[in-house]
């Protein structure tokens, strides 16, 4: 413990648990021993002391993930002019203080001060460190992010591949950094209307983390937002769902899906379940379209569930979503078994080594199926529930109304 006439280890101690609070899912309490570290730094060695300025932009940073703007811009804008008035203006100490306050500005939508302050950063990491340093490369990076914002993508894409170059030397080719960093230039030359370009960036950003996740077993927060992102660049370049599922399937279980056809390979065949969806879903959608999707669903020959337990009491997965229905249990059907694999996996439902057991029910006999199933308490029926899909759902005893519907209307 530190005594009493030890400040600086008293100072150090706060901090430190402060931190380690930030890092944890109790982040709000980090305030109290970041607060309390402040006040005892002003206390004991002034408010123009670099200790001081420390723990300034530690309580800034613990603002901003509050949301609390405001307060964030004080602590960054107090601790700055410390380092400055202490070292100078060009001093590295200015660093932590510059670097925390441009992202702010960038994050609440002031890009011009936020583009001086990198620039200012820019210039003092090239004057300090090497060039192939990452805190060089972060700066690159995030100047190169404003600039894209900014409506000059000529001057951003040099800066954001020399980024990328160095985060790879420095930090390994499948560093998540490196993922975060082709998902900015990714986005970059979708602005630019280089869809086609987007599209190597976009598929490495996704191998990036189902590597990080196959050897580490945690699932990158990025994960998922990068398989949807580059599915849906495959849909903007005209492919398929379809296609876009395999593609993204093969990058899922680590293989290779091959370059990048000219054109979709497979048109015609199933029907595109997510345009369907999308139409029949979206807002003052005329019933027609809810037609269209559900006739498209019963055309099937089967329909896949996931099967659970040992014979002879294999039961079709079930389990709720509290964004559908209220979080009600959803039996999981699925259109085809692509998607049925990519959710089994994305919720550790496959086998050791990657196999799922699948039940594939004529969709011609389901209804004795589906009554019993609804006779159990499972009311709802939840389509294509894997995350790169648009899922849709019915009432389980709705479905044998609606065959009849679309029946009498000619639509099956």
């Amino acid at each position: 413990m530190p005594s009493r006439s030890d400040p600086a280890a008293a100072i150090t101690k706060l901090a430190n648990e402060g931190a380690q609070l930030l890092q944890s899912n109790r982040a709000k309490e980090a305030g109290k021993p970041l607060r309390a570290a402040l006040a005892k730094s002003e206390k004991a060695f002034g408010e123009i002391h670099a200790t001081t300025a420390e723990c300034l932009n530690n309580l800034g940073e613990w603002h901003r993930l509050q949301q609390q703007g405001e307060e964030a811009e004080q602590c960054y804008r107090r601790s700055l002019a410390i380092r400055e008035q202490l070292d100078g203006s060009d001093s590295p100490a200015c660093g932590p203080a510059l670097n925390n306050l441009a992202l702010l500005m960038r994050k609440t939508g002031r890009l011009g001060e936020a583009e001086s302050l990198y620039r200012r950063a820019l210039d003092l990491c090239g004057r300090t460190h090497a060039p192939d340093d990452l805190q060089v490369a972060s700066v690159m990076n995030n100047l190169g992010q404003v600039l894209a914002h900014t409506d000059r993508p000529a001057e951003a894409e040099p800066l954001m591949r020399q980024a990328i170059q160095i985060f790879e030397a420095k930090l390994g080719a499948s560093h998540p950094n490196v993922a975060i960093a082709l998902n900015n230039l990714a986005h970059l030359m979708g602005r630019l209307g280089r869809a086609r370009d987007a599209e190597p960036p976009a598929r490495r950003q996704v191998e990036i983390f189902e590597e990080v996740f196959r050897a580490t077993g945690e699932q990158h927060p990025y994960q998922f937002p990068a398989r949807k992102s580059y599915f849906d660049l495959l849909l903007a370049l005209g492919f398929r769902s379809r296609t876009a599922h395999r593609r993204l399937r093969a990058l899922v279980e680590g293989a290779d899906p091959g370059e990048l056809p000219a054109a979709d390979p497979t048109p015609g065949g199933q029907p595109d379940f997510d345009a369907l969806s999308r139409a029949a879903n979206a807002p003052n959608a005329e019933m027609a379209a809810k037609e269209t999707l559900y006739a498209a669903a019963f055309r099937l020959s089967a329909w896949f569930f996931i099967a659970r337990g040992t014979l002879p009491n294999v039961q079709p997965y079930v389990a709720a979503n509290p964004a559908v229905v209220d979080g009600v249990p959803m039996l999981k059907a699925f259109t085809d078994a692509d998607r049925l694999h990519l959710f089994a996996r994305d919720n550790a439902l496959a086998d050791s080594d990657g196999g799922v057991q699948i039940l594939a029910f004529p969709v011609a006999t389901i209804e004795p199926t589906l009554e019993g199933i609804a006779a159990g308490g499972i009311t709802h029926v939840h389509f294509n529930a894997d995350d790169c899909s648009d899922g849709f759902y019915s009432p389980i005893r709705q479905l044998p109304v609606i065959r009849r519907h679309l029946e009498a209307k000619g639509l099956l």
